[in-house]
């Protein structure tokens, strides 16, 4: 478990960890029992899906609660087959994965016959442009057509790395819109991810690979920066 060297001002505005795992035979029972393992630490809940669509299945593979720590530093997200552990206040990858490990260990002593097909690592950064173009802070090569008879307005890129030991690494580079009009920044979100074959839920290997998938995010973030967009934030 590695702290890489602290950007003394960091783009990242938010950093999660995703699990996938087969759905639950009864997704009340479950949710309720998670709830009451980590209320003292989440105690505001908020409902993602309409209580007025139908029951289909009970949803698999779609968040339908969240859980919120009173100072918004972080929250947890539930769905029959799915959860998610998000900081919006990252301090340390020790403490976010200690944190995740925390809520695994309440998950595991409510039900340890899980079996977890996909594993996801996911790092976004938030980029002021200030009036320049992407090539001033991001050193990934972006080619766009010359001959269009519109000027472009925004970006939405999609970049696939190659399949590693982490699994794959999935660059996003995006204008964010407001109001109908691109912002004068991007969104870059590194997301690493891993597929599965149903394997028994375990922190030591669900640790191991977190680790793995946190080093291959830092070491192709570190990278994709412009070489002076990097000494302004180190």
């Amino acid at each position: 478990m590695v702290d890489h060297p602290k950007l003394h001002k960091s783009p990242l505005i938010e950093s999660l960890f995703e699990i996938q795992f087969n759905p639950v035979s009864d997704y009340a029972l479950f949710a309720g029992s998670v709830y009451s393992s980590i209320k003292n630490d989440f105690s505001n809940t908020e409902l993602l899906v309409p209580p007025e669509l139908p029951d289909i299945g009970e949803w698999p593979k779609i968040l339908r609660h969240r859980f919120k720590r009173n100072d918004g530093s972080a929250l947890f997200q539930l769905g029959n087959g799915i959860m998610s552990v998000n900081l919006t206040k990252y301090d340390k990858f020790t403490h976010f994965i200690s944190l995740i490990k925390n809520i695994l260990r309440e998950i595991i002593a409510i039900n340890s016959n899980i079996q977890v097909n996909r594993l996801g690592l996911r790092y976004i950064n938030r980029i002021p442009l200030n009036n320049k173009s992407v090539a001033d802070v991001l050193s990934i090569n972006i080619s766009t057509p010359t001959k269009l008879s519109n000027q472009i307005e925004a970006i939405n890129i999609r970049i696939m790395l190659k399949q590693t030991k982490s699994g794959k690494i999935l660059l996003r580079i995006t204008n964010p819109i407001e109001n109908g009009k691109p912002l004068d920044e991007i969104i870059f979100d590194l997301d690493c991810s891993v597929i599965l074959e149903n394997v028994p839920i375990d922190i030591r290997h669900i640790e191991e690979w977190i680790n793995t998938a946190h080093d291959s995010i830092y070491d192709n973030f570190i990278g994709s920066l412009n070489s002076e967009y990097k000494k302004a934030i180190e």
